[in-house]
């Protein structure tokens, strides 16, 4: 099916006014930079890149951040312009324009100097006309005098844009007001900003020069801007209009563009006429190979006609070397080119000087991939189709003793070698070197050469349905890998179907195992939700003792969607069967597939000590078959036995093991899981702010892999933090990302919705704000939690169900989640998991409320112990009120002393940790105590005008010039919720827009690069 973008006026017109994408540290340094000229240092910024790269939106950005502080002149350079001194002329008329007195105080000389530039002191035909010798040196003090003069009004930004196009003379100019400039501030405060910008290849000798000559200066700064990387590829391409793009895609583009923004969109624009945007297992891929997509014209035209200028010899060996790509040895040129070797050497050094090659010891590379790109696609396809069947021809004669070194190189050739190439060595080549990228963990190329043995597999008889059965298998296993799930299906579902079709009963089963998971992982089966397990069921009788190792796997998987489905007693005896037949094989790499399950159906059943040892198990296993992608599984899930363990510093220690380690292998989805430890750590702790940015790189690695099941525990615990520091909106946006459909789970099922209710009306309860009486709030709760399922996933709703209790005052509401905790206590289970609890203070919680006292005294202790020994300095301060509040409910002897006590260690905490709602809670407690206790004041706001420490955050952001929806996306928060924050910060401050904001924000040292920050 051929997919549409969805917002198709974004690739048929102009997409400059798209969201500005990546290039936050060069936007951040032009901040700095910007502030050190508004207190009056001069500074020089020179920015360099490709066409295309985003010199002048850079710039564009900076302005939109600097307007309503800063005079911004402008002039550009104009390739063949007739005139000297153009963006100079531009330049000045802006400053005049500005400032009608700028001459006041300059020289007659300097004034009449510049005023002949502009025509006003001569003949109007010698605008543009460059002046004589001896006006010069005035010309050059007279520019600099009128920019020093505008400046003096109002802080100045001169940007003169495409400086590789300047002629001689307004080249000379700049460089000689800018050393008029320095010495200028050498002796006063100037508060100037210059910024040049031009491409940084294929650069005019005498511009190079004089630019290398500026960027010696100290007031020079230089900034070289390269290609998007693959994450703001993606970006731009949803920007485009193209929500769903998968990772190929994404690849295929940034291949074909090197991440240049301007290409990026050309490119898309091309895909989309052509009607090679098409849509697999719901999502968009491409049918084009990256070498078909078409660059802007004014770009690929000048290379164009560089290359025509060659003769035809040069032409030749040119693009031979485009096909054979990259850094190409000698060797292999001379194996193809029909030159002899000194006459291809000759060749060569011509085009090394003529700068289309760079040398680089015995092999030869192109400038810039550009040239290659625009060489290679001067060839029809069927000039190209012929050339690579030559090299790869040559390739194998040239490396006959070395094949398996350059398998890559010569099935690239044969692949696109078309029709030209036998199928079998296409077929057997990609097959091997699809083989040695998934050895690499190349995952991306391992699926392009795969799914290219296909294509040549399909288009041949000599191949059986067995044979292209395998390839689809290994081409969905490299795309599972790949974390690319609509491809992935795709493949897997035509293995399937080509194993059903031959009875391959074990080839079946491998192919149903992997799809199976595959769909559990990475498609988002809803929680609670059994996948249809029917196939598998089937090809399990076929199989029955003969194949054991198909048989474990199938069982493994089994037990996983059992898990998922909440049926845990299956889980558990399918895993057990499942692992008992990886131990009786000895095989590694099986009993970490198989041990899955069983370690969840464990974890489910709040035995997690128990799912800690096969985890640990498992993590041996893969370490003795030095596999290290299957070292991710076991990685990404010890932190987590350890957090609902208590043990919060080896947690951390152990995430960030696993992380590292996720890194390596580009395991973004378990790297997605293994954030959320962390998250879990830093709440329960107190520190807040950590939390929030490893939610943030966790919100990161889940949009790359769409692997949910890390999101489903680090939002909630995201709104708890937020909902302990009165946050309640925020709070809210967290959970609203949850349960967004399409955005963590392709499909939320009812768990999920029935767990994320109960925090809302936890949130809801906190501030006083219930929908509804409390008698129809908690009848809703008690019908709620009469269905639930007592696990580990389900204790955080429990734990909610309890402080809503309390705060409702309801305890026939306890029964129920008390039951379920008690059991997880036996379990081991310190810290629950998503919404973070301390269980046994909830126990306490719910003893106090039902007046259970005794009880409750024992758990409030035994609470008290555990915060303390895992460092949980948030979760400690709750036990301590909790406490307190229980010990003048009883009002026995010693219990108010013992309250006002634990109330004082409370109260600290609270107000260092900024947990308003607490704070609240213990004032209320101190006034029932009779005033024994100070009542503490709410911690006091270190920032200016009494702004919180999230109103810092998004004014910062404000002040880089985010709009709502980046604000919202980088903080996970709603657009709403920014809005509000917006609002706040102008109340407070007294600002009346966001340029006001920003002026705010560099004024008082707040905004992220200015002087007093």
């Amino acid at each position: 099916m051929v997919a549409q973008p969805r917002r198709q006026p974004l690739i048929a017109q102009d997409a400059s006014h798209i969201r500005f994408v990546g290039r936050q540290p060069e936007l951040d340094l032009l901040k700095v930079v910007a502030g050190q000229a508004q207190s009056g240092q001069l500074r020089l910024v020179l920015i360099g890149g490709d066409a295309g790269v985003g010199k002048t939106r850079l710039v564009r950005e900076l302005r939109s951040l600097i307007d309503d502080r800063s005079t911004v002149v402008e002039g550009r350079c104009y390739e063949g312009a007739q005139g000297a001194y153009w963006p100079f002329i531009e330049v000045m008329r802006a400053c005049l324009d500005e400032r009608t007195d700028a001459f006041q105080d300059m020289r007659k000389r300097e004034a009449k100097a510049v005023l002949r530039l502009l025509g006003a002191e001569s003949d109007r035909r010698d605008v543009g006309k460059k002046p004589s010798e001896r006006d010069e040196v005035s010309l050059f003090l007279g520019v600099a005098g009128v920019l020093r003069s505008v400046a003096g009004k109002r802080f100045l930004t001169v940007v003169v844009d495409d400086l590789h196009c300047a002629d001689v003379p307004s080249l000379e100019l700049f460089s000689h007001t800018m050393f008029a400039l320095r010495d200028m501030a050498a002796r006063d405060a100037l508060p100037i900003l210059v910024v040049g910008t031009h491409r940084s290849s294929d650069l005019p000798d005498r511009v190079a020069r004089e630019l290398d000559r500026l960027k010696r200066e100290q007031t020079c700064i230089s900034i070289d801007l390269s290609g998007l990387d693959e994450m703001e590829v993606g970006e731009i391409i949803r920007e485009l209009g193209f929500p769903r793009a998968s990772h190929q895609l994404v690849v295929t583009v940034l291949e074909a563009t090197q991440g240049n923004p301007l290409f990026i969109q050309e490119a898309m624009r091309y895909l989309v006429s052509r009607g090679a945007i098409q849509e697999r297992g719901g999502y968009l891929v491409t049918t084009a190979p990256a070498a078909e997509l078409k660059l802007p014209e004014q770009i690929t035209d000048a290379i164009s006609e560089r290359v025509a200028a060659l003769d035809e010899g040069a032409r030749r060996v040119l693009t031979l070397a485009a096909v054979l790509g990259g850094a190409v040895e000698f060797e292999a040129i001379l194996s193809v080119a029909p030159e002899n070797e000194d006459a291809l050497l000759e060749v060569l050094e011509e085009l090394v000087e003529k700068r289309f090659l760079v040398a680089e010891g015995t092999a030869f590379r192109f400038v810039h991939p550009l040239i290659r790109q625009v060489v290679y696609g001067a060839c029809n396809e069927v000039r190209r189709q012929k050339h690579h069947h030559r090299v790869a021809a040559a390739l194998k004669m040239l490396y006959s003793d070395s094949l398996d070194q350059h398998v890559e190189e010569i099935a690239h050739h044969l692949v696109n070698s078309g029709s030209l190439a036998d199928a079998e060595d296409v077929v057997a080549h990609a097959r091997a070197a699809g083989d040695r990228a998934v050895a690499v963990f190349a995952w991306r190329q391992a699926a392009r050469y795969f799914e290219s043995a296909v294509n040549a597999a399909e288009s041949s008889e000599c191949f059986s349905a067995r044979d292209r059965a395998q390839l689809h298998y290994w081409a969905g296993f490299a795309y599972y890998r790949d974390l690319d799930v609509g491809p992935a299906l795709e493949h897997y579902g035509k293995a399937v179907e080509g194993f059903q079709e031959t009875g391959d009963a074990g080839a079946l089963a491998r192919a149903l195992t992997d799809q199976t998971r595959c769909r559990i992982t990475q498609a988002s089966v809803a929680y609670g939700t059994l996948t249809d397990l029917q196939p598998l069921e089937d090809v399990l009788d076929r199989l029955g003792e003969s194949d054991l190792r198909q048989r474990a796997s199938l069982l493994g998987v089994m037990s996983e969607a059992y898990w998922t489905a909440r049926q845990t007693d299956k889980a558990e005896a399918v895993g057990r069967q499942a692992i008992g037949i990886a131990e009786q094989l000895g095989d590694d790499e099986l009993y970490v597939f198989c041990s899955s399950g069983l370690a969840l159906a464990f974890i489910q059943s709040l035995r997690i000590d128990r799912a800690l040892e096969v985890w640990k198990s498992s993590l041996k296993h893969a370490e003795s078959g030095a596999d290290i992608w299957a070292q991710g599984w076991p990685l990404a899930r010890i932190p987590l036995a350890l957090t609902w363990l208590g043990k919060l510093d080896e947690a951390e220690a152990a995430a960030r093991r696993g992380c590292e380690v996720m890194r390596e292998s580009q395991d973004w989805a378990e790297y997605s899981l293994c954030m959320a430890s962390p998250v879990l750590a830093s709440v329960a702790k107190g520190d807040f702010q950590a939390a929030e940015a490893q939610a943030r790189d966790g919100l990161r690695a889940m949009d790359r892999s769409r692997y949910p099941w890390g999101a489903a525990i680090f939002l909630p615990a995201l709104a708890s933090s937020r909902s302990m520091r009165g946050a309640s909106k925020e709070a809210e946006d967290a959970l609203d990302i949850l349960v967004a459909p399409g955005r963590v789970f392709e499909e939320v099922g009812p768990a999920v919705q029935g767990i994320v209710w109960l925090y809302r009306q936890l949130i809801l309860a906190r501030s006083g704000a219930l929908a509804g009486s409390r008698e129809q709030v908690a009848s809703q709760i008690g019908a709620l939690i009469g269905q639930a399922r007592s696990d580990v996933n389900s204790l955080a709703a429990f734990g909610a169900v309890i402080e809503i209790a309390d705060l409702l005052d309801a305890p026939a509401l306890v029964d129920v989640p008390y039951q379920a905790l008690t059991r997880a206590v036996g379990g081991g289970v310190v810290f629950t998991s998503g919404w973070v609890f301390l269980v046994r203070r909830l126990l306490g919680v719910g003893d106090a409320l039902c007046r259970r006292w005794d009880r409750a005294e024992e758990h409030f202790r035994q609470a008290i112990e555990e915060a303390s020994q895992a460092g949980a300095r948030q979760e400690l301060a709750r036990t301590q009120l909790d406490f307190s509040r229980m010990l003048a409910g009883r009002g026995g002897r010693g219990d108010r002393d013992r309250a006002t006590e634990l109330l004082n260690e409370s109260n600290g905490a609270f107000v260092q940790l900024g947990m308003a709602p607490f704070i609240g809670q213990a004032a209320q407690l101190t006034r029932l105590l009779r005033g024994l206790v100070p009542s503490a004041a709410g911690r006091r706001s270190p920032y200016p005008d009494r702004l919180s420490e999230r109103e810092v955050e998004v004014l910062k952001l404000v002040a880089r010039g985010r709009s709502y929806q980046q604000i919202a996306d980088e903080l996970i928060l709603s657009v709403k919720t920014v809005a509000r924050h917006i609002s706040n910060i102008f109340d407070k401050t007294g600002a009346e827009n966001r340029s006001a904001a920003t002026a705010y924000a560099f004024e008082k040292g707040l905004a992220d690069g200015s002087p007093t920050a």
